[in-house]
């Protein structure tokens, strides 16, 4: 199992119910006033009792605002600090009419974040593989979310990629923000890396590199390349058609003037190297 991997999102986690509310809590603070108590409709939300947590919402009861610590959720083996709707976007089959409503309770939790991984609901809904509906409802209410990293630098492109997103959904979250396929992690790992670790389709590594071809020359923190990184990747059938993808791509971007300029630049820099060094020597004779 790669790091990837290790982060996706299960589609079932054992949640305890009695919850720590903190109404208008900021991200990451730490209020010792916060008192246990139960949250109902994180309760229902819990147990899938979807229709109840609805009516709860549009009964304009103050539950949806109030924050929750949950332990382990989203991957994290830590408590954090989490509102309704990162419940409702962690939580497999969550119906898309009741993140509507929270919504429309609640607008700006769309772009607020979990306390301890400080991912949005759109980070969530990708990691548990949510449907394509929620998915572009989320990216309507707040597509500044698609350049959101959480505390791993993730972008939620990130996770699309390594929890096999439909292509509609990578051509979509793509098309919100080309850029974010250049976003990297803390180990400097771009959505490219990822694709080329995990992915079973070519058709999703050649999406990134149509839009940014010089991602293919960008390095993780060990110094791999998105070719590094496939040449390990012996899980997927489609890996001889990404790797052909990905060489055809550097020897294309390799011949770019720029790029022929920063390998020319290494070139002389090294001269440059290996000359002061004889000067040193020459100096001490």
């Amino acid at each position: 199992m790669n790091e990837f991997q290790l982060f996706t999102l299960k589609s079932s986690y054992t949640m305890q119910l009695d919850f720590c509310t903190r109404p208008n809590i900021e991200v990451g603070v730490n209020d010792s006033r916060c008192k246990i108590g139960r949250n109902a409709l994180v309760k229902m939300i819990v147990e899938g009792e979807w229709e109840a947590a609805r009516k709860t919402v549009e009964k304009g009861i103050e539950d949806v605002r109030l924050w929750s610590t949950a332990p382990g959720l989203g991957g994290n083996t830590n408590a954090t600090d989490m509102l309704p709707i990162h419940q409702a976007c962690a939580k497999l089959g969550a119906p898309l009419e009741f993140l509507k409503s929270i919504v429309n309770a609640y607008p700006d939790s769309v772009q607020m974040r979990d306390s301890t991984c400080l991912r949005t609901p759109l980070h969530f809904a990708l990691m548990s593989h949510a449907s394509n509906d929620i998915i572009y409802f989320l990216l309507e209410k707040c597509p500044d979310s698609t350049v959101a990293q959480d505390s791993f630098g993730r972008v939620p492109l990130h996770y699309a990629y390594s929890n096999h997103a439909s292509m509609d959904v990578l051509k979509k979250l793509i098309s919100t923000c080309p850029e974010a396929i250049c976003a990297t992690d803390r180990s400097r790992w771009t959505p490219l890396h990822v694709a080329s670790s995990v992915s079973s389709s070519v058709e999703a590594v050649e999406l990134m590199l149509d839009r940014y071809p010089e991602a293919i020359t960008m390095i993780t923190s060990k110094g791999y390349s998105a070719l590094n990184i496939a040449r390990k990747n012996n899980t997927s059938h489609a890996r001889d058609l990404i790797l052909a993808c990905l060489i055809q791509e550097e020897q294309k971007v390799g011949k770019m003037p720029l790029f022929q300029n920063f390998i020319e630049a290494g070139r002389r820099s090294k001269q440059m190297d290996t000359f002061r060094s004889m000067s040193d020597e020459n100096a001490l004779v």
